[in-house]
């Protein structure tokens, strides 16, 4: 960690308070607490000659949640640089494996995770950015601000190697909380739940008021488990199951030390009470197995009346819905089970970040680099935040500005962490309609679980990670799945599979993860 810290005090730090390397002497701010007061002449530096034909590889994780082919963003951000960005989606994580084994990856990579550099960049897979910074002014400077400093240390190996480069953030990416029909609830007379006996006896009537219905859903539960790690937040669980190393193990911040939280007490209630929702018709069939869309479409057509999401999907969910009277809101968390707490899961401010190729030639990866950092310039947040004058926003006569009536922010691409290198939150609450902005205001009180520690491995850790790491994964994924549709009696057969996960080199993994914490944070 001192290593990582040290890396900031060597970088140059240059004048302005967000960006200002880029040589054209503007001193503008973009978003922060003047979001919408902006100043900016309209002009924008050339980055590359159109005649040039230059293309922008990058690639990402299959994610329809970022909507970027295609989009309102790229097309904006092509017209301005004078290139074309192409964009491919891998579909699973053993798909893009097999590309770094055959020295095939594109240029560019986003990564919403924190462990891709660490683990590929020293096999000589891709580029230590700290190599290139020198040729990168505007995400140096970025980079140099001291408020930004735990983000960079988080992406630096022991080595002082950064493989990843983070994207900012200004604040949280994602509130999560329960979206629920509110004009359903004032239309029966149906109090707010704020217990999980409430939860569960607002289910039963909305199910008897509406016998075709399923009344809670959630979506790609089986996706790395996503849904069910936000659900099991007000549990008490604070862990992460997406599928990255080290990310399935919970850490007890108060006793400072790790565990498997797929064998715990508290997991066992959340999926036995999620088992009983799916045998008694009150949760969705399809939760396990929902994609995006599909999941937009069940509570927008009247299939189902909550959700535990983002809270900003509500806008999504309201443009897919056809009748008048449809109307979202959120309502708090709820302290679930014996040891629940009532918090909201958040998507952290920097939890996403680019990776670039070793493979490529000299001059792709001149023209990636220059890409990057472009975005990290003023015009680049402006453009990835805002878009182009006349076709995204429009500047009032108080110089204030604002998103064009007529334009359809959800979906458009401006903001999302695959576009920007500096997301501005306060710019994307602009673009949202009250109903939002007031559910966010209703969870962010409860986003209060700080996050684990960011950990990096030793060469012969990584080597034992690879090992057991990913069939220890697999099996917890598949047995909790069971458990959740009844393949697996969880009454009986709980403590067989607790120790059928013992016997999968658990312990190991744990033990890893404690001695990469100790070294790293020296156990405190």
């Amino acid at each position: 960690m001192k290593k990582a810290l040290s890396l900031i005090l060597v970088l140059v730090l240059c004048l302005g308070l967000l960006v200002g390397c880029g040589g054209d002497g503007k001193d503008e701010t973009v978003g922060g607490n003047d979001a919408g007061k902006v100043e900016h002449d309209g002009n924008f530096d050339a980055l590359f000659d159109p005649a040039d034909n230059v293309v922008i590889n990058l690639y990402m994780s299959n994610n329809t949640d970022l909507e970027v082919e295609n989009c309102y963003a790229n097309q904006a951000i092509e017209k301005i640089i004078g290139a074309s960005v192409k964009v491919t989606e891998y579909d699973a994580q053993d798909q893009y494996d097999t590309m770094i084994a055959e020295n095939a990856i594109p240029a560019l990579t986003y990564s919403n995770g924190v462990t891709m550099g660490p683990t590929y960049g020293p096999m000589g897979a891709y580029v230590d950015w700290n190599t290139v910074i020198d040729q990168m002014p505007n995400a140096k400077a970025v980079l140099s601000d001291p408020k930004w400093a735990e983000d960079v240390a988080k992406y630096t190996d022991e080595n002082g190697c950064m493989w990843q480069l983070p994207i900012m953030q200004t604040g949280y990416a994602s509130i999560y909380g329960y979206i629920y029909r509110q004009d359903i609830f004032e239309e029966n007379d149906i109090d707010v739940p704020t217990t999980q006996e409430e939860f569960y006896d607002v289910l039963v009537e909305l199910k008897g008021l509406y016998p075709n219905s399923y009344p809670f859903v959630m979506r790609q539960m089986n996706k790395n488990m996503q849904g069910l790690e936000a659900f099991a937040y007000p549990w008490g669980t604070n862990h992460q199951l997406y599928g990255y190393y080290g990310s399935i193990m919970k850490f007890d911040h108060e006793n400072k030390n790790y565990y498997f939280a797929q064998t715990s007490d508290i997991m066992k209630e959340c999926i036995s009470f999620l088992h009983q929702l799916s045998t008694e018709g009150l949760m969705h069939p399809s939760s396990l197995t929902l994609d995006t869309q599909s999941w937009i479409e069940a509570m927008a057509t009247g299939s189902s009346f909550i959700t535990y999401d983002k809270i900003d999907r509500i806008a999504a969910i309201q443009n897919a819905a056809e009748n008048d009277t449809f109307k979202l809101s959120a309502f708090a968390p709820i302290a679930m089970g014996e040891e629940g707490v009532a918090e909201s899961k958040v998507g952290g401010p920097t939890n996403y970040s680019w990776l670039l190729a070793a493979n490529i030639s000299e001059e792709e990866k001149a023209n990636t680099i220059k890409y990057v950092d472009w975005l990290y310039s003023q015009d680049g947040i402006l453009v990835s935040n805002w878009g182009i004058e006349g076709e995204s926003y429009e500047v009032a006569e108080d110089g204030t500005w604002k998103f064009k009536e007529d334009f359809v922010y959800e979906g458009s691409g401006l903001g999302v962490p695959s576009i920007c290198a500096y997301r501005d939150i306060d710019v994307f609450k602009l673009a949202q309609e009250e109903n939002v902005l007031e559910a966010l205001d209703i969870c962010l009180p409860y986003a209060k679980s700080p996050n684990d520690p960011m950990l990096h491995y030793t060469e012969d850790q990584q080597i034992e990670m690879d090992t057991y790491y990913q069939s220890v994964y697999d099996s917890a994924m598949a047995n909790i799945q069971k458990f959740i549709l009844g393949q697996r009696d969880i009454d009986t057969e709980w403590d067989t599979y607790v120790a059928e996960m013992e016997g999968m080199h658990l312990q190991e993994l744990i033990d890893i993860h404690q001695a990469a914490y100790d070294r790293i944070y020296g156990g405190k």
